[in-house]
């Protein structure tokens, strides 16, 4: 993990906790990868103009994954947390969501408290992100097809200024 990451550092910069945490999940998982960076990014539309992919700064918006962090309450009463990943040009149906996750409510985003116990803030959730904890991970189905080339979408790695890329369907087979 290193090795990978250590090529995009700066001189004395070290690498971020969260990063190599989504490193390591990548690794455990087996999807194929590629780290990068970029200038800082704080949406889905912001990112896209500034990734570097294939030569070239900038990707299209429906190759940028989009992540929503949420919580709802089970039948039960329970409180469960959950990813939602679509494209970036698409919105999230939380009538939807709410079906599939059998909510007892429309999903709620997670309060920045409890967010931040588990590393996250807005512009820096990924599939990877939550690695290790009790997380419901849900993959709007126009991640199983590619959109052109080169086929593959890209997010923050944890980071405002750390991208990965990798293809969705290989992760929503995992």
């Amino acid at each position: 993990i290193e090795l990978e990451l250590s090529s995009l550092l700066t001189e004395r910069e070290v690498i971020p906790a969260v990063l190599k945490k989504c490193a390591e999940s990548l690794r455990d998982l087996e999807v194929w990868h590629k780290f990068s960076r970029n200038e800082k990014a704080m949406s889905c539309a912001d990112a896209a103009r500034k990734r570097t992919r294939l030569g070239h700064v900038g990707i299209p918006l429906w190759d940028e994954l989009k992540t929503f962090l949420g919580e709802i309450e089970e039948a039960d009463g329970k409180r469960q947390l959950f990813l939602a990943h679509c494209r970036g040009d698409r919105e999230l149906d939380f009538e939807k969501l709410k079906a599939v996750l059998h909510a007892r409510r429309l999903p709620e985003r997670l309060n920045q408290p409890k967010a931040s116990a588990l590393i996250a803030q807005y512009g820096t959730i990924n599939p990877f992100t939550t690695a290790g904890e009790e997380v419901t991970q849900i993959f709007d189905y126009e991640l199983n097809r590619s959109l052109g080339v080169p086929g593959t979408v890209m997010t923050n790695a944890g980071d405002h200024s750390w991208a990965v890329e990798f293809d969705p369907g290989e992760l929503v087979m995992k």
